[in-house]
This record gives C-alpha cells, structure tokens and sequence, in this order.
C-alpha cells in the first residue's frame, strides 16, 4: 500500500470515529431529553 493510501484511510478512520462519537452523543441527548431545561436542549439542537 503506498503512502497516499495509506493516508487517505487514516483520514477515513479518523472521520468515522467521529461519526460514530456523534452518534453516541445524540442517542445520550435522546435518552436525557426529558432531564434538560428547554434552554439546553435548544443550544445542543443549534450545533
């Protein structure tokens, strides 16, 4: 595998983890959503 390739799918990795942190706080808000002032809430809506 030459260097860009390997570069490119590092890249890839590092953007997945990201997704998938994204999504594990969205579920986490999801579940919490109740516990949240309508202030709080709206400011993690606007992110």
């Amino acid at each position: 595998m030459d260097n860009e390739t390997a570069k490119h799918l590092w890249a890839l990795r590092k953007v997945n983890g990201v997704l998938i942190q994204g999504l594990r706080t969205a579920i986490s808000v999801r579940e919490k959503e109740e516990e949240l002032t309508p202030e709080r809430r709206k400011s993690l809506l606007m992110l």
